[in-house]
């Protein structure tokens, strides 16, 4: 995504030391900065699924420091539906857990799973 307000000529072009969970949008990708290693977003769904406030444009050489460890998935709570057979998928710890139970859908245990006290 390019910014109006950001011209090429304002993009790094050296390394850069970026907090840990920047979220930097770069030549070749979306990537999530941690400490010294970097994670791929690899679409805008799980983009979407953390909801970051914002994502850093930037370019590759910024980020060279960080070694690519791998793929960011989905935020945990995170409810998926599987189009090709209908299925839902709840996300917790990486890991994904068929919902084969209707009383997931009842508003007393939506209440009681999305209570904040």
């Amino acid at each position: 995504m390019k910014f109006p307000w950001t011209k090429q000529s304002d993009l790094p072009t050296g390394p850069v030391h970026y907090f840990a969970g920047t979220v930097v949008k770069t030549e070749t990708g979306t990537w999530y900065i941690q400490d010294k290693t970097r994670l791929s977003v690899p679409n805008k769904r799980v983009l979407k699924s953390w909801y970051f406030p914002r994502v850093v444009q930037s370019t590759e050489a910024a980020v060279a420091k960080y070694l690519n460890v791998g793929k960011l998935g989905f935020r945990g709570g995170s409810l998926l539906f599987d189009i090709s057979n209908g299925v839902y998928f709840l996300v917790v710890n990486n890991k994904l857990h068929l919902v084969d139970t209707p009383e997931i859908w009842s508003p007393t245990t939506y209440r009681l799973i999305g209570a904040a006290h």
